[in-house]
């Protein structure tokens, strides 16, 4: 009580424009989940899906598949062939989005041409570490030395990079 009283005899300050005040602070937006809805996945799929905690055709489903949407908790996946999304290896994905997010959330799956998925970015990346060990090589003082003290050649293929 004595506290309301207080406040009560505190000097009432006039009030500012926001651009006046320095320290005006606008309203923030609810944080995810606080207003009922799930956060919006806007990170990368490819990313997500190689992490995700998955193995045989749940793992090939992440893999492959190309996200096109996300429409409130549901993730629709675009997969390259039929076979990944049937038999409960979609709820097996399934499940471990809701593991990952912790709550539920919804695969729906189509099939159609995909390009944007892990194993692109797999295979990019790979394709990358590939292109980084032949240019090391033929750049190598040493390799070159030999190539052209004993006329030899570097056999295409035969330079594989170090796993990552």
């Amino acid at each position: 009580r004595e506290a309301e009283l207080a406040r009560e005899a505190a000097p009432v300050q006039p009030a500012t424009a926001p651009a006046e005040s320095a320290k005006f602070v606008a309203p923030r937006p609810p944080a995810a989940g606080e207003d009922g809805t799930p956060p919006a996945f806007t990170g990368s799929w490819p990313v997500l899906a190689a992490g995700l905690p998955l193995k045989g055709l749940a793992q090939q489903l992440a893999y492959q598949s190309e996200l096109t949407q996300v429409v409130g908790r549901t993730f629709h996946l675009r997969i390259p062939v039929a076979a990944l999304g049937e038999n409960g290896v979609s709820e097996r994905l399934q499940q471990a989005l809701c593991d990952h997010f912790g709550e539920p959330v919804r695969v729906v799956c189509e099939v159609g041409g995909v390009s944007i998925t892990a194993a692109a970015a797999d295979a990019e990346a790979r394709a990358e570490r590939q292109r980084q060990a032949e240019a090391v090589i033929e750049a190598d003082p040493f390799v070159q030395g030999l190539l052209r003290d004993f006329g030899g050649q570097i056999v295409p293929g035969s330079i594989q990079p170090r796993a990552a």
